[in-house]
């Protein structure tokens, strides 16, 4: 794994423990959907769908 790939990881990483914290002191409906997709050359994408929504 490259310093490219370490930080890409630790910034998704950030991003998706931050919004499983939202979701879990939200008083209603929170939703975290992830697709990864898998590109040539070894690369991939990665979607993070977040939805907080009351009651």
């Amino acid at each position: 794994m490259n310093v490219a790939t370490q930080t890409s990881s630790e910034l998704l990483k950030s991003k998706l423990m931050g919004m499983i914290d939202d979701v879990l002191i939200h008083d209603g409906y929170g939703d975290i959907h992830i697709e990864v997709k898998i590109l040539k050359r070894g690369q991939k994408e990665v979607i993070l769908h977040y939805v907080i929504a009351p009651f």
